[in-house]
């Protein structure tokens, strides 16, 4: 019996070159590389240490304003904070440091970090939170002035009330009954 050359044909090809493909990219994703992995966390700014909603952002803060992080991958990171324009004196980009609390943010086992206070003059900034082979998470903000609320002072007069007594009167009582007692009168005189 003559031997029989075995002759790959189009289909058994190209499953070939799928499988090799295949293999090849599972090879490259699971190698170490200096790629920068995903960051699902995210940064919040906000003028009190607890926001209400807990995930929210406040775009304009005075005084006193906080950073507050959730979710992110990194245990720890820095904050650096850059002037945005306008109307900022310094060139756009440029590194500015806050007064108030550390530059330096530690998650908890969640993710979660909260700093602050932090204080800036009056403009338009950039915050990010930096960490080791994380990518960054940025928020762009408005310092405005600092506002201090008085509570209102009441300018209306208090209102007098004139009390409504519970029990008539004994005036009241004569009366009622004098009244009483003459309708009753009246009403059998007509039926005689």
């Amino acid at each position: 019996m003559p031997s029989r050359k075995l002759v790959p044909g189009k289909k058994t090809v190209i499953a070939t070159i799928a499988a090799l493909v295949a293999v090849i990219s599972l090879v490259a994703m699971a190698m170490p590389g200096a790629a920068v992995r995903p960051n699902p966390g995210t940064i919040k700014v906000h003028d009190n240490a607890t926001a209400n909603p807990e995930v929210s952002n406040e775009p304009h803060v005075s005084c006193d304003f906080w950073i507050e992080g959730f979710g992110m991958e990194g245990a720890n990171g820095d904050l650096v904070f850059e002037t945005m324009p306008p109307p900022n004196p310094p060139p756009p980009g440029t590194s500015v440091t806050p007064t108030g609390d550390s530059l330096t943010w530690t998650a908890d086992s969640n993710g979660d970090f909260l700093n602050g206070a932090y204080q800036l003059p009056v403009g338009h900034y950039k915050v990010t939170a930096n960490s080791i082979d994380d990518k960054d998470k940025s928020k762009v903000f408005w310092v405005d002035d600092c506002v201090t609320t008085i509570p209102p002072t009441s300018t209306v007069p208090p209102t007098t009330t004139t009390p409504v007594p519970f029990f008539p009167s004994a005036t009241a009582l004569v009366l009622g009954t004098v009244g009483a007692l003459g309708g009753a009168l009246l009403i059998l005189r007509r039926r005689n």
